[in-house]
């Protein structure tokens, strides 16, 4: 990532936080950081975790989804832990699906 500003290189860990932004260390310039999101492949679901989608109305077919899986003891939550997926907040993650 860069500075949009002053185009030099910075890195999140060097750069003070503000009221949950971040700023270029060198002149200040907010600095837009994209997150990344976990996707899924909906073909590799189990069936159980086809279903708890299908409940909560969340795409699993012709058309991706996002969900907000609830970091709790829910089907979903289950089958990602499995497949060494650790959630990064206590309440939940937002997971992309990607569609049959």
């Amino acid at each position: 990532m860069y500075c949009k500003k002053c185009n030099e290189d910075w890195h999140k860990n060097s750069c003070p936080i503000k009221a949950n932004k971040y700023y270029c260390k060198k002149c200040g310039e907010e600095v837009t950081v994209l997150k990344l999101m976990t996707y899924v492949d909906a073909t590799e679901m189990p069936s159980e975790v086809i279903d708890y989608c299908v409940e909560r109305e969340v795409s699993t077919h012709y058309q991706n989804d996002i969900m907000q899986v609830p970091n709790n003891n829910n089907v979903f939550a289950k089958w990602l832990r499995e497949n060494g997926y650790k959630f990064n907040s206590d309440d939940f993650d937002n997971i992309g699906i990607i569609a049959t």
